[in-house]
């Protein structure tokens, strides 16, 4: 191997490792799961792009060392070991959890971890000996491959991007966050959260309770049934479920065509709704949207999931028993670095709520223009309990007991505050 086809060769495996990991597997991880992560796909691709030329630089690093036996030495390592990163990151996958990694344990798959680290060496020893004795051909095969995976990954994000319903549409966020000067109605409705919890609240801290002067509370209430699901077309409508009816029947009858909402919209108040159970919305709204999409305009949301996914990537190729090592307290080396959230379903909604009255805060504006209703659903007071006393957010699924119900029912009312 000459000097010049180390140097073509390192740039090449640098260039290709980085673009398997931030590139090619983030895009079949987000293609198969779409719904899964608020970000648009040029987002996404944005800040992925990003962190794989800091990766390629990483790689090219050592080559800079001066000794020719070195960067041969290396080019091969490197080279090889982009075709076993390969075999491994698409070849050698198992179920290994959730999206977030939070499920991840090493004793459920210490049997399919050690079949794959005996694979993995295997695949890096031929690859390295491959390119030690055949280098151009193996430029070649190494390029074709690398070429390929950027061009299904292009795919992968466009095809995804372009399919009606599959990503998430960001909300106007001056329309979700008008009030007018004359008329408002604001309902936050916050899941699970209980009227004997909120009078221990208000007993037990002062801020909270003056910030609340003028309010009317109802200590003893009862909500129709066990269930969310159940509740919301009575809360809208007041018409309760009686096993007579399809659930998608008494959705309309209680919240397309019977919700109080539908009224205010045909007296001509612009109608919000946010979080609507079913995506089912009261006819007239203006805006009737998930929060997910609301909270495209977080950017800490999108930096969350840019790390989640490049975290996912190298889960993928990580060799064996390393993944164990690298997902440890259920989060990944980007996450960490970054110090971002890594969370994936009811757990990240959780998260969100309070952004999403931060979102709103932060935004509002007025005008003399229509009266405003707005029906805001949130989940930050719905176990999993992920925020300590201090109502930081701390990522682990606390013990359902009253004492972490109640604390992160005083951060949520903490930000409703905020909000008023």
């Amino acid at each position: 191997m000459s000097n010049t086809q180390a140097k073509r060769l390192i740039v090449l495996a640098a260039i290709f490792i980085s673009g398997l990991i931030f590139f090619f597997l983030p895009s079949e991880i987000y293609a198969g799961n779409p719904r899964e992560f608020i970000s648009t796909p040029l987002v996404l691709i944005k800040d992925l792009v990003l962190g794989g030329l800091i990766f390629t630089i990483g790689l090219f690093l050592p080559a800079l060392v001066t000794s020719d036996g070195w960067r041969k030495a290396y080019a091969i390592f490197l080279g090889g070991a982009f075709l076993a990163l390969w075999v491994s990151g698409v070849f050698l996958v198992g179920d290994f959890g959730e999206m977030d990694g939070t499920s991840f344990d090493l004793s459920r798959h210490t049997r399919t971890l050690a079949i794959q680290s005996a694979w993995f060496i295997f695949a890096l020893t031929a690859a390295c000996l491959c390119v030690w004795k055949w280098t151009d051909q193996m430029v070649r095969v190494i390029s074709v491959i690398g070429i390929g995976l950027f061009i299904i990954g292009l795919s992968n994000f466009y095809r995804t991007g372009s399919i009606e319903g599959a990503t998430w549409e960001p909300i106007n966020l001056r329309d979700i966050t008008r009030f007018s000067t004359e008329q408002n109605l604001i309902i936050v409705l916050m899941d699970t959260f209980q009227s004997d919890v909120l009078q221990q609240i208000i007993d037990e801290d002062p801020l909270i309770r003056d910030e609340l002067d003028g309010f009317l509370f109802f200590p003893d209430t009862l909500g129709v049934a066990p269930s969310t699901y159940l509740t919301m077309p009575a809360f809208h409508s007041g018409k309760t479920y009686n096993n007579m009816m399809a659930l998608t029947e008494y959705y309309d009858l209680g919240v397309r065509e019977g919700s109080f909402l539908v009224e205010l919209a045909q007296n001509g108040y612009e109608v919000d709704v946010i979080n609507p159970i079913t995506g089912i919305c009261p006819l007239g709204a203006s805006t009737c949207k998930r929060q997910e999409n609301l909270l495209l305009h977080a950017k800490e949301v999108t930096d969350s999931e840019t790390s989640r996914l490049a975290d996912l990537g190298i889960l993928r190729v990580a060799p064996g028993f390393s993944k164990q090592w690298i997902f440890k307290a259920n989060s990944g080396p980007i996450t960490r670095v970054r110090n971002d959230i890594a969370l994936s379903g009811l757990s990240l909604r959780v998260y969100q709520g309070n952004t999403v009255l931060e979102l709103l805060a932060d935004n509002l504006w007025t005008d003399s223009t229509a009266p405003t209703a707005k029906l805001i659903h949130l989940f930050n007071t719905h176990p999993p309990y992920m925020f300590d006393k201090s109502c930081q957010f701390t990522g682990v699924n606390n013990t359902q007991n009253r004492t972490h119900m109640t604390m992160q029912s005083v951060c949520a009312m903490r930000w409703f505050i905020y909000l008023l």
